[in-house]
């Protein structure tokens, strides 16, 4: 592939597998769309340093956790999605630096955990008008069907 390249589509292709660097030399790319594919695992050492990526899609994967350290160094990311995945758990180390600047978080489709380790959204809500986020808590029971977006400080008072 090449290194100038901008938009990088593959969907349907089968796809299982990235390897470390796959993609590190492309230093040009926005928009990263690999979609309806069988990928279950990604890594930071697997996207350029210090690039241009704005979008990064990877709906309708095997995808089950997300590494802290996948946006770090992605200062132009503004539109996510990993819809359709297996994401339970949504850290606050995964989101520092960009869950204030995104346009679009879709999560959509994932059994999503809306426990105590997912208190420190709630403050992030606040600030997040005019952008489209969704996802939906699958539990605790009292959270499930809770679109992500809405859940608010009143939800983890049981939390310590």
């Amino acid at each position: 592939m090449s290194k100038k390249l901008i938009i990088l589509e593959l969907t349907e292709t089968n796809t299982s597998f990235i390897t470390d660097n796959a993609f590190a030399a492309m230093k040009d790319l926005t928009d990263i769309r690999i979609q309806n594919n069988r990928i279950s695992q990604l890594k930071r050492s697997m996207f350029p340093v210090y690039n241009r990526i704005q979008t990064f899609f990877f709906n309708d994967n095997t995808i089950e956790n997300l590494p802290d350290d996948l946006f770090h160094e992605m200062p132009r990311l503004i539109r996510v999605g990993f819809e359709n995945n297996r994401i339970s758990y949504l850290t606050q180390n995964l989101f520092d630096g960009f869950y204030i600047r995104f346009q679009v978080l879709a999560l959509r489709g994932n059994p999503i955990k809306c426990d105590c380790s997912l208190k420190w959204i709630a403050n992030r809500n606040r600030h997040i008008h005019e952008k489209y986020v969704s996802g939906t808590c699958v539990n605790p029971k009292h959270l499930a069907g809770k679109e992500i977006f809405e859940l608010s400080d009143t939800d983890f008072t049981y939390c310590q």
